[in-house]
């Protein structure tokens, strides 16, 4: 949602159920965070050790949601933002 201005009345519970949520969501946010590391540690790992980077092309063109850099020796999870799938 883009810049929207006004007010909005909710109940005591939905507001508490919105907090809930929320910590729910950084949660997860976290979690997947951690997850996407784990997986560039083991994508480094096996570009030290095979040849990937036709892997690696061909999932970048088929992902509309990731795309994985590698510099180096050393993989990179980038998430694609939703507006530019394109990038």
């Amino acid at each position: 949602m883009d810049n929207i201005n006004g007010t909005v009345t909710i109940s005591i519970d939905d507001f508490k159920e919105l907090i809930k949520q929320k910590e729910k969501s950084l949660e997860i946010e976290m979690k997947f965070k951690e997850v996407a590391h784990e997986l560039e540690v083991f994508l480094s790992w096996l570009c030290t050790r095979y040849t990937v980077d036709e892997h690696v092309q061909k999932y970048n063109m088929q992902s509309t949601n990731a795309r994985i850099l590698i510099n180096d020796g050393k993989a990179k999870i980038e998430i694609r933002s939703k507006k530019n799938n394109n990038e």
